[in-house]
């Protein structure tokens, strides 16, 4: 098993008929109060689960096709500052992947600690890397392969092969 992180392997455009498939692991405290996925309301409806302890959520879906899904990123970390759930909630809160982007970006003028987001949609994907200090967020598109998205890489700087690999899985 690879070490102790969060990881999302998000296969874009791969897999014939599924324009994303995700696989994901939270690495997190077992006993951090949360709820779990169902309807949040929202136009479009929002679908996932809540953290209780920060607020937002580190991955949802909404009734457009949106998809969004955040890790921690290295750096300074300041319990003060906004929760990153809330980065996620803006993004769902979008009818495209790009705008889920932008949203996310707008949302980091909040001050929230460290976050990578992967948003995507039936026709794209995009990454938001936002690393605190009143830096702006980069946004990238990401383009149609596989990809990793971890706490503590940027986007691919794990290689997904390696993962799946690591995990007993056989890639083509």
């Amino acid at each position: 098993m690879i070490g102790a992180m969060c990881l999302v392997i998000a296969a874009i455009r791969v897999v014939p008929g599924h324009p994303l498939v995700l696989l994901a692991n939270r690495d997190e405290y077992y006993d951090r109060p949360a709820e779990a996925p169902r309807a949040r309301g929202g136009d479009p409806e929002i679908v996932c689960g809540i953290d209780h302890r920060a607020g937002g959520t580190w991955l949802g879906v909404n009734a457009a096709g949106v998809v969004a899904t955040l890790t921690n990123r290295p750096g300074a970390q300041d319990p003060a500052r906004p929760s990153r759930g809330g980065v996620t909630m803006a993004a769902l809160g979008a009818r495209t992947a790009r705008d889920g982007a932008r949203r996310a970006a707008d949302a980091a003028s909040n001050g929230p600690n460290p976050f990578s987001l992967l948003v995507a949609d039936r026709e794209q994907a995009w990454f938001v890397a936002h690393d605190g200090g009143g830096v702006a967020p980069r946004v990238t598109e990401v383009p149609p392969g596989l990809h990793t998205h971890t706490n503590l890489h940027d986007l691919d700087g794990l290689p997904a092969a390696v993962v799946l690999a690591a995990e007993g899985f056989a890639p083509d």
